[in-house]
């Protein structure tokens, strides 16, 4: 999903004078957070499982199974007791995205794994992917959001 655009960001709710604003930016805030976990997920599965550095020529069923073994390996290895020292762990504190810095799985020679799409068409979002986009951003302003 394409956030809004503008560069108002880094603004204190009450720095803002329009209602409109304050969800854009909320909306903007929280996707990049949603954004930064799956690109932790995916880096780390890529980085630690060699099966998702390539395209996996298989049929649909085989895929759903593959990724779930995935997953639960990967909870597994998570459940590691905490005595083990931090740097010899599945996934170190510092292996995963932060608000300030990138996690170590980007700097493990593995992220060229996915190619860029480029361009597709105009890159113009539909009425109803904007209309999408505008009830989940009412949604993060919200009590429930």
């Amino acid at each position: 999903m394409k956030p809004y655009a503008g560069r108002k960001l880094n603004r204190l709710p009450q720095e803002f004078d329009d209602e409109s604003v304050i969800k854009r930016e909320i909306n903007n805030f929280r996707q990049a957070r949603a954004r930064r976990v799956v690109e932790n997920a995916f880096g780390i599965l890529t980085t630690k499982w060699r099966i998702f550095r390539r395209p996996i020529v298989t049929n649909h069923g085989t895929i759903t199974k593959i990724v779930y073994a995935a997953y639960l390996l990967h909870d597994f290895m998570q459940m590691q007791d905490f005595s083990v020292p931090a740097a010899s762990r599945y996934c170190p504190p510092e292996y995963t995205d932060s608000d300030t810095s990138k996690g170590m799985w980007r700097n493990e020679g593995f992220g060229d794994h996915l190619q860029s799409t480029g361009r597709i068409g105009s890159n113009n979002p539909s009425r109803s992917a904007i209309d999408n986009r505008d009830q989940i951003a009412s949604y993060f302003v919200s009590p429930l959001g």
